[in-house]
């Protein structure tokens, strides 16, 4: 997985290969620990914690919060959680998510 933040002005991109145990572990707890859909400053420092050790910190907290938009963060946030809890890949986890859209766009008309 890759992600793109901007830290000092510039553009810089982070990756990892795969997630690993303690990742996948992890996502259990905060699955039942967090609703994503009632976010406060606590879970946002909580979320951020651990996006940052399943990047294997390569970026630190302060620079994971100023250089990614809200929705970018929250997405990625439950993108690790969902991958990880439903033992999906990244394409996988896009593919859902497009047919998804999809299916919202053609209720919607």
């Amino acid at each position: 997985m890759q992600i793109k933040l901007r830290i000092g002005g510039k553009e810089k991109k982070f990756s990892v290969p795969y997630f690993s145990m303690w990742v996948f572990r992890r996502s259990l707890e905060l699955a039942e620990e967090i609703d994503l859909d009632e976010v406060g400053p606590q879970e946002v420092d909580v979320l951020t914690e651990f996006i940052v050790a399943a990047f294997e910190d390569q970026f630190t907290i302060e620079e994971f919060l100023r250089g990614i938009s809200k929705e970018e963060g929250m997405n990625l946030a439950g993108k690790i959680l969902s991958m990880c809890i439903n033992n999906i890949t990244e394409q996988q986890y896009d593919e859902a998510m497009e047919k998804l859209q999809k299916g919202e766009e053609e209720a919607g008309k």
